[in-house]
């Protein structure tokens, strides 16, 4: 059965189950272990809606809009599923239903059951293959994003570090370096005294844009999350942040490369000219 609270678009929906069930298996953020008769929900709602351990749920049925207010135990993991998981006997209450009534049946054995009574059955094999279709189809599509989000990245940072950052020191410096030649500083020392002036600022710009990244991933996870139900989690690994540091920092030696060739070409003669003029 499905519910909404109210101010969102979400959904979330509502699984009892009986306590000596083998297949509720479930980790806990907290880490402590599931008690049989709390709620608990997903991480994947849990984000949707805003709800941490502790908190109060209020929702409605999207058939009767019967409102119900709940605490919620604690948080499990799970970023596919938007559920709340409670005993079968919570889910009767709040469902008006006998807690002999069964919607969803999920067995590690076939069950004895007429057919006529059944709607749909499926058996494990048949969740599997879907299963891998699904992973599939979404392995090509996260490869293709990553293809495209790499080569968006390279192109930004060329062109901001590389073209903008190579151009813009030397432009930006050209009396002062016409100046430092007349006061008989070699290019060496020049090369030396403008260049160096980025040497703290790209670090700083490094560790500041990390979070903003993350933060600015979260943002787009959560957007999705609420069209598809799943929240991606976004992890920063040590690899991806080293590949990252040495990106960057390719790119930065990249420009300073730039910027030195440029330099060379300044001509003092005519900056001091145009000073003049």
């Amino acid at each position: 059965m499905s519910f909404a609270v109210k101010g969102t678009d979400s959904m979330f929906n509502l699984i009892g189950y009986d306590e000596d069930c083998g297949l509720m298996q479930a980790e806990t953020v907290s880490g402590e272990p599931m008690v049989y008769g709390g709620y608990y929900m997903t991480t994947a709602a849990a984000r949707l809606f805003g709800v941490q351990k502790g908190d109060r749920l209020t929702f409605f049925n999207l058939l009767s809009m019967e409102e119900n207010t709940v605490t919620i135990t604690d948080i499990i993991r799970n970023d596919v599923l938007s559920l709340v998981v409670t005993t079968k006997a919570n889910a009767a209450v709040i469902l008006h239903r006998s807690e002999n009534e069964y919607n969803v049946i999920i067995s590690k054995e076939p069950l004895d059951i007429p057919q006529e009574l059944l709607s749909k059955s499926a058996s494990l094999e048949d969740y599997r293959i879907s299963s891998e279709n699904a992973f599939r189809t979404a392995t090509v599509v996260l490869y293709i994003v990553k293809v495209i989000g790499a080569l968006i990245c390279v192109l930004v940072v060329v062109m901001l570090v590389v073209v903008m950052l190579a151009g813009m020191i030397v432009e930006e410096n050209r009396r002062s370096i016409s100046l430092l030649e007349v006061l008989g500083y070699e290019r060496r020392e020049i090369r030396s005294l403008i260049l160096s002036s980025n040497h703290l600022l790209v670090p700083v710009g490094f560790l500041l844009g990390v979070p903003s990244g993350i933060a600015l991933s979260d943002m787009i996870a959560a957007a999705n999350a609420q069209t598809s139900g799943m929240f991606m989690t976004i992890e920063l690994t040590p690899g991806i942040l080293l590949t990252g540091m040495l990106f960057v920092g390719a790119a930065y030696i990249l420009s300073l490369l730039f910027a030195g060739r440029k330099l060379r070409k300044v001509n003092m003669v005519e900056c001091l000219k145009e000073d003049r003029e």
